[in-house]
């Protein structure tokens, strides 16, 4: 996972899409889907 790392500390868009991908995951896991 190193280039996972040095995305997320060089690509700020990169970075805003995998937490959006997280809160989307979590969404779902807890079911509180919008």
């Amino acid at each position: 996972m190193p280039v996972h790392h040095l995305l997320m500390a060089e690509d700020p868009a990169y970075a805003a899409n995998r937490v959006q991908i997280e809160n989307q995951a979590f969404a779902y896991e807890t079911g509180t889907v919008e």
